[in-house]
């Protein structure tokens, strides 16, 4: 079992862009990292996708299911943030 606050607070991580959905079994997990790296002020940026009734937004969604509008915005989030942090 790792500790990651420990890692976090020890780590000289690069900035982060978490993504997930309440479609993602992991999806706890990511918000629980999401809370640790903002107690420990480090960059992030968290986007947490709502399913509505009858959609579909699993795991890695927007590089499996790339032809969905969340998946496009996504990956345009991604590149902006990545822009952003040069």
């Amino acid at each position: 079992f790792v500790d990651l606050r420990q890692a976090i607070s020890h780590a000289n991580l690069p900035p982060l862009f978490l993504n997930t959905s309440s479609d993602d079994f992991i999806e706890a997990e990511s918000l629980q990292l999401a809370m640790l790296l903002s107690r420990a002020g480090k960059p992030f940026e968290l986007h947490d996708w709502k399913v509505g009734k009858g959609e579909c937004l699993g795991h890695v969604f927007p590089i499996c299911l790339t032809y969905l509008p969340q998946s496009e915005r996504t990956l345009d989030l991604i590149r902006d943030y990545a822009f952003a942090c040069l």
